[in-house]
């Protein structure tokens, strides 16, 4: 169904959240440190500074303390973010300069900090959907400790640095070739959240010029060999969901990932789901350039 990729990209978010709890539960330390007061007095008013000298990194006694497990959480692929003691903006301000300069890597890294705020209510609500009863009380209580870490090391972020400039480090980072950058300009959708495609009308024209920059980029990542592309690019040709349906080159990026992952295509049920719809004519040529593209030919 075509609703699947939205489906999958918006789990993905939701384990990520559950995840992070779980893996840091030992290590969260519990209550967070500062008063309501403390945590206002940190706000501010401006949007990105122009330069790291405008962010004013507090020193060592004065600032709001932030431990290093409150400063860890996951992104939307279950990759670690590690802020290393710092709140968000004092991460930005960190990297601002290099980010501004060009380095995909560091727009990347401000995107997926700020990202870490983005997603308070989304993880918020996420916990409110849990079936009674599926998780135990230990992982309830880290996942609420996971969102108030989350308040805390966002206090000093504003919501422009949540929405238009988050978003626009991601493409940044994306268009100067980040191949998890590339992945995750999909994963965001054309306003920063992910949508359901059959339910967009048709000849949206920012829809469609969407539409062909997020598959642009997931061929580029693909290229990269970068195994959520993969994933994500077979699923998209399977469904017809942002690229016309096209069966072999489903198969060919299933059989890719597959190899990437160091697993046989013949194991995986993907591959053999897509193999009944073909001709063994078209099978072949896929299984060929999968294993091709696997290699980096």
């Amino acid at each position: 169904m075509k609703r699947r990729i939205c489906h999958l990209l918006i789990a993905f978010m939701v384990l990520a959240a559950i995840a992070a709890a779980a893996f840091y539960f030992d290590k969260i330390s519990g209550a967070v440190t500062g008063s309501k007061s403390t945590v206002e007095a940190r706000k501010t008013e401006a949007s990105f500074p122009r330069n790291a000298s405008e962010v004013v990194i507090e020193n060592k006694s004065s600032k709001l303390a932030v431990t290093k497990s409150q400063g860890r959480h996951s992104d939307f692929s279950g990759e670690l973010i590690d802020l290393d003691g710092l709140t968000v903006g004092e991460y930005i301000a960190k990297r601002w300069n290099l980010a501004k300069n060009g380095s995909a890597t560091d727009q990347y890294e401000i995107y997926r900090a700020t990202t870490i705020c983005a997603r308070i209510a989304e993880q918020k609500n996420a916990l409110l959907m849990l079936p009674p009863g599926s998780s135990s009380k230990s992982l309830l209580d880290s996942l609420k400790s996971n969102i108030e870490n989350a308040e805390l090391v966002c206090a000093d972020v504003t919501e422009i640095q949540k929405t238009k400039e988050r978003l626009e480090f991601l493409r940044s980072s994306a268009q100067g070739g980040n191949a998890d950058a590339q992945v995750a300009f999909f994963a965001e959708g054309p306003s920063g959240a992910p949508i359901d495609f059959s339910e967009q009308p048709q000849n949206d024209f920012n829809l469609e010029a969407w539409k062909k920059e997020a598959l642009g980029y997931l061929n580029s990542a693909a290229e990269s060999r970068h195994r959520l592309a993969l994933s994500i690019l077979s699923q998209i040709y399977e469904e017809g969901s942002i690229a016309r349906k096209d069966y072999r080159r489903a198969l060919t990026y299933a059989v890719a990932e597959a190899k990437v992952r160091n697993l046989d295509p013949a194991t995986q049920t993907v591959v053999n789901s897509l193999v009944k719809k073909m001709t063994s004519e078209e099978v072949a040529v896929s299984i060929e350039e999968g294993t091709k593209l696997a290699e980096g030919k």
